[in-house]
């Protein structure tokens, strides 16, 4: 009878800290790939959040009796509530009002009575701010039109909303 002992069968700690490592490089990659979507995804994605924020500024300047404003800026855009004082001011500094950034290449063409209605500029400190589009608390909205679109893709979206608040959005091809 030999007194040898069988070899221990297992891992070694390299082998175990190897596998981790394989599996974080791994889920790394899913994590990023899953995290950076499209230009179209983000397009449509923020063209269906202004659709929803307008209708739901509507309700509020109903509900709440107030008037509210929408402003779009090169870069961003926001909602303005008309104060006491008769000046226009940010409504929300945080939630579903607050100010938008629409990040880069996403930009915004506003028409009002079939008007091109020109972006506010932020950096103009003499301005008076003003909201391109009014929404106010008998339930009347400026009838407007808005498309989101970028550059470097054909496609965009386009925003229709009536008198009363009810946005229509579809997706515009310019050929």
């Amino acid at each position: 009878m030999s007194s040898r002992r069988p070899a221990a069968k297992g891992f070694t700690l390299l082998e175990l800290l190897v596998v981790i490592l394989l599996i974080g490089i791994i889920a790394n990659f899913a994590v990023l790939s899953i995290g950076s979507r499209t230009l179209s995804d983000r397009m449509e994605t923020e063209a269906e959040r202004i659709k929803q924020l307008i209708e739901l500024a509507a309700e509020e300047a109903q509900v709440k009796g107030l008037n509210l404003g929408l402003i779009y800026e090169p870069e961003a855009y926001g909602f303005l509530v008309l104060g006491d004082e008769g000046i226009w001011s940010p409504y929300a500094e945080s939630g579903p009002f607050r100010r938008r950034a629409l990040g880069e290449p996403l930009e915004i063409d506003l028409r009002v009575e079939n008007q091109l209605v020109p972006p506010h500029n932020p950096d103009d400190e003499d301005a008076v701010v003003l909201p391109q589009v009014l929404i106010l608390s008998s339930g009347e909205v400026s009838p407007f039109e808005l498309d989101l679109r970028a550059d470097s893709l054909d496609s965009f979206y386009h925003l229709d909303v009536d008198g009363f608040g009810r946005a229509k959005l579809s997706l515009g091809d310019p050929h």
